[in-house]
């Protein structure tokens, strides 16, 4: 099976250049190759890591163990001096990757596990090929 690559194009909020994010071209339609999510939601991070993107402020209600530090994907408890807070609902707002739940917005199912993934990936429980063949 041949992959396919989508781009979503930003721009750097410092020096105006684009800005390539692969995206699939619907966060509820199947992946056209396995782990587009994932390789999304890490462009993301590190784009923000990087300083190239704004991202939603973080509610000030939002409990510390929710906020994760750029570039990691792991929620922990975090200190405050922290550059570079996020969390998984913030980035699933700046994908457009949200869903209703009662009167909250949460990240839809292919951001959650994208970010699940990718937890597992930065513990070393698995491998990024682990995600790719056959399911």
């Amino acid at each position: 099976m041949k992959r396919v690559s989508y781009e979503k194009q930003y721009r750097s909020k410092t020096s105006g250049q684009p800005i390539a994010i692969p995206s699939p071209p619907s966060p509820y339609s199947a992946s056209p190759a396995p782990g587009v999510e994932h390789e999304t939601v890490r462009a993301v991070i590190d784009a923000y890591a990087d300083g190239k993107i704004e991202l939603p402020a973080i509610d000030k209600k939002t409990r510390s163990s929710a906020i994760c530090a750029a570039p990691s994907v792991v929620a922990d408890d975090i200190r405050d001096d922290v550059h570079h807070p996020y969390t998984r609902l913030s980035i699933a707002t700046f994908l457009g990757w949200t869903r209703k739940q009662g009167d909250r917005l949460k990240p839809n199912c292919a951001c959650a596990q994208a970010f699940a993934a990718l937890e597992l990936i930065e513990r070393k429980l698995l491998k990024e090929s682990d995600f790719r063949g056959q399911f």
